[in-house]
């Protein structure tokens, strides 16, 4: 019986560990305005839309 509290229980704490770690590290100036992410996802859907060889021929030309 004490075994099935066990996961709620862990469950709970890192919930608990996780709103207290976002609170409390706030940053003293606002962040500059940016492309805004999904959750777990991140900025990953934007990596497919530029074509890398044309960022890499962009620094080509000041390469020598």
């Amino acid at each position: 019986m004490g075994f099935e509290i066990l996961p709620v229980a862990a469950v709970g704490a890192v919930l608990i560990a996780f709103v207290y770690y976002r609170n409390s590290f706030k940053p003293s100036l606002p962040l500059p305005p940016g492309p805004r992410g999904l959750p777990l996802l991140g900025n990953a859907l934007e990596l497919g839309k530029v074509a890398d060889g044309a960022f890499w021929l962009k620094f080509a030309e000041y390469a020598d």
